[in-house]
């Protein structure tokens, strides 16, 4: 792979095409592929998101992330696949909501490779192995 792979995932709402449009610029220095949510937005319209916000807590926040990191997790090892690289080989772009999946994949330890969150947050604290929050 001569030019990094940058994955990237839209805000809710948005699309890859929107996405991969403000990312056009870096298309001479690397090769972006801009996925669409997994789910049609629930404010209607073409949009789409990666899990619902529909009536959305911060109590069920991290629920609704898991739940949709094991479709996530599928795409990115299906594109590896098709590019012939490990998940690791990617530079994993998320803005706001697709932020917010960007950090739960780094810190649930889905992903060991590069990765940029813009204006995204971690659903729940991070919390390292054997210990336990106050």
């Amino acid at each position: 792979m001569n030019r990094p792979l940058i994955v990237a995932l839209h805000g809710v709402g948005s699309s890859g095409p929107d996405i991969g449009a403000a990312l056009a610029p870096l298309a001479a220095a690397a090769e972006v592929v801009a996925l669409d949510g997994c789910e049609p937005f629930d404010g209607g319209g073409r949009g789409r998101q990666w899990f619902s916000v529909s009536g959305v807590t911060e109590a069920d926040r991290p629920r609704r992330v898991a739940g949709a990191l094991p479709r996530m997790l599928k795409r990115l090892d299906d594109l590896a696949k098709q590019h012939g690289v490990a998940r690791e080989d990617f530079v994993l772009l998320g803005f706001s909501q697709g932020a917010i999946m960007t950090l739960a994949i780094v810190a649930q330890g889905f992903h060991a490779g590069r990765a940029i969150a813009i204006a995204g947050r971690l659903a729940a604290p991070v919390v390292p192995a054997g210990l336990h929050p106050a």
